[in-house]
């Protein structure tokens, strides 16, 4: 996490004093399969798991802030609650939404 935020300011502030465009390659492991329903053939459960419990940048970025005393875990909790009380609310005005109307299928789309 603080390495990404270290090279998007990096980027920012190159594209920012007129340099052009910056690309940024950022990997990561997607712990989800590439749609709802995906079976996942391409890897075993076990192989998720462990990436998830090893690798999980949350779970890294938490550790590293408490272990260095730079936030409280009263303050990761307050972060925490925020963001599912935003999600939640999302999910909600989603679901009470009207569907849009078929003819805007393509509208918003870059290519």
């Amino acid at each position: 996490v603080f390495d990404v935020y270290e090279k998007f300011k990096e980027a920012l502030g190159y594209v920012k004093a007129g340099n052009g465009p910056f690309f940024l390659e950022a990997k990561t492991y997607r712990i989800k399969g590439h749609f709802v329903g995906d079976p996942e053939m391409y890897r075993t459960k076990e192989e998720v798991n462990k990436i998830y419990k090893e690798n999980n940048p949350i779970t890294r970025f938490e550790s590293k802030v408490l272990n260095n005393n730079l936030m409280t875990e009263g303050e990761l909790e307050e972060i925490r609650s925020k963001v599912e009380s935003e999600i939640k609310e999302a999910a909600e005005f989603a679901h009470n939404s009207e569907f849009p109307d078929p003819s805007e299928i393509f509208d918003d789309l870059y290519v």
